[in-house]
């Protein structure tokens, strides 16, 4: 089963008045962790430990997990580094490194453009 997560983050304690700290694994905090399944289940969390729960529940269901999302590599490392019972070899799919190797469905206007203004 294919399991897409996404988190948002925010500042952690004490470090509200630097924006960037959102996207520092030890800086900032997890305000959510939204779940969608291959299987069409949809959840969102507020907690590692409600994640942890959740995951180790799918894990006995079902044999073969697999994770992904957009920019899931930080994501993975995020929850990682908040206690998340998941490690590197869950990595399955990132939809950001997918987007960024194909240009197939990009119209040739965009990448033009695009071009241009890099």
């Amino acid at each position: 089963m294919l399991v897409i997560i996404d988190i948002e983050t925010a500042p952690g304690v004490g470090f509200e008045e630097y924006e960037d700290a959102a996207l520092d694994h030890h800086r900032n905090r997890i305000t959510q962790i939204a779940i969608h399944t291959s299987e069409g289940f949809n959840t969102v969390f507020q907690t590692v430990e409600a994640l942890n729960l959740w995951l180790e529940d799918m894990r006995t269901k079902h044999n073969n997990l697999r994770f992904g999302g957009h920019n899931f590599k930080f994501d993975l490392k995020t929850l990682i580094t908040k206690g998340a019972t998941l490690t590197p070899d869950n990595y399955d799919e990132d939809t950001m490194l997918q987007a960024v190797a194909s240009y197939e469905k990009t119209p040739d206007d965009y990448l033009s453009e695009y071009a241009i203004k890099r």
